[in-house]
């Protein structure tokens, strides 16, 4: 065998190992990188290192914010820090795993609140959320038996009165607060109504922490429907006798007038309160 069959040969048999590495090597997956599922990973895709979502607003005589549970083991529950004014940061609330919401009514009107949100577990906190910012502005509102409420049977009602900070407050029917008091702050109030027909106003006033008096603001409510009824004996068309059994029906009523007479003539005073003739 000359000398230039076996190079050749060899050449060959080194061409097609070649050939079986390569086939070998592209037949292998590329790596890729690992997914990033880490909630708190500033390259987690669907939570940018974010995860809490924090949101707050005014709401229920406060500044109310929410957060989104943060999946991770270990975590025990959240803590809360929030600065008034641009004030340090302070550690505000501790809550539980399972709460996601807190409502801070220790603000004042005029203020600017800043929070943030984040996890605690047994060796400490973690990484926190953004920080969300809340300006506090606005005037007393004041509420007749609530905010949507449009009428009521009885002049007996609930005041709901939301003013950030107040330190006093001065209610009445009428917008000159005749004989009106000033009085300490109180969200809530049992309050009484003027009688007779049309819509009824309650006015008020309060003063700040800082001294300052608000403008006048006032809600009204319509008296409901009284839909008064009277039914004798059962609704039956016919009676034996002149004593009968009334059935008496008025949403809210507390005074009443019975009269054999015509309407039109118990209008004119024709028989008195709570009397039967």
């Amino acid at each position: 065998m000359n000398r230039f069959f076996i190079l050749s040969s060899h050449f060959r048999f080194l061409s097609i190992l070649l050939l079986i590495v390569l086939f070998v090597t592209c037949d292998k997956e590329i790596p890729t990188e690992p997914p990033r599922n880490n909630p708190v990973d500033s390259n987690n895709p669907e939570t940018n290192g974010d995860p809490y979502n924090l949101q707050g607003q005014i709401a229920n005589g406060g500044i109310q914010f929410s957060w989104q549970a943060v999946d991770l083991p270990g975590l025990e529950g959240y803590n809360i820090y929030h600065s008034d004014n641009d004030s340090e940061f302070s550690l505000l609330a501790e809550c539980t795993l399972q709460r996601v919401t807190y409502t801070d009514t220790s603000v004042q009107n005029g203020h600017r609140y800043e929070y943030y949100v984040v996890s605690r577990s047994a060796s400490g906190e973690g990484d926190a959320s953004s920080v969300a910012t809340v300006e506090i502005s606005t005037d007393p509102i004041i509420y007749i038996e609530g905010e949507n409420v449009t009428e009521t049977p009885t002049r007996d009602v609930t005041l709901t009165i939301i003013a950030f900070g107040a330190q006093q407050m001065l209610l009445a029917n009428s917008s000159d607060f005749t004989d009106a008091e000033w009085e300490s702050f109180s969200s809530t109030k049992n309050w009484q109504l003027l009688t007779g027909e049309g819509r009824k106003d309650v006015n008020l006033r309060v003063i700040q922490a800082d001294g300052d008096t608000s403008e006048v603001v006032h809600d009204a409510i319509d008296p409901a429907p009284i839909n008064p009824n009277v039914v004798i004996n059962n609704d039956e068309e016919t009676t034996t006798t002149r004593i009968v059994m009334l059935s008496l029906s008025a949403v809210g009523a507390t005074e009443m007038q019975i009269s054999n007479q015509p309407p039109a003539d118990i209008l004119q005073g024709g028989a008195s309160p709570g009397n039967k003739s």
